[in-house]
């Protein structure tokens, strides 16, 4: 695995698991750019930022089931121009993924990835934090 993956990814970045699936990413930028502007008071959101430079990335995170089962799960995501992934590409896809497992829990809250010292598959792989 290289050594030149970035250890934290999107940590600045306020959004919450719990709007359901986004048909297209226009409608979800335009969202957490209004959820960014209502949180921090301001609109840092650049969708277009250049924030993963690999074709693909697997994020582990974690939920609880409906019977309080915890469960952990991994998830790869494709970059669409098999390059690099943007801010806002990520996400968008990122939320898509899992917000039918997250939606109606306690810890819907992003709270950024970062890099796992282990390696899983040979390819990046991050845990997503959550925060309630």
């Amino acid at each position: 695995m290289e050594n030149n993956l970035p250890k934290d990814l999107m940590e600045n970045v306020a959004w919450a698991f719990n709007r359901g699936v986004f048909p297209t990413q226009d409608a979800f930028n335009e969202r957490i750019r209004d959820y960014q502007i209502a949180i921090k008071k301001e609109d840092g959101w650049n969708a277009d930022e250049v924030v993963f430079s690999h074709p693909s990335i697997q994020i582990c995170y974690e939920y609880w089931t409906a019977d309080e089962d915890e469960v952990e799960e991994v998830i790869e995501l494709k970059a669409d121009n098999k390059e690099f992934f943007t801010k806002g590409e990520l996400l968008f896809k990122l939320h898509n993924a899992v917000v039918d497992n997250l939606e109606n829990g306690d810890h819907i809250f992003f709270e950024g990835l970062t890099l796992s010292d282990t390696e899983f598959e040979d390819k990046p792989f991050y845990w997503m934090y959550l925060g309630s």
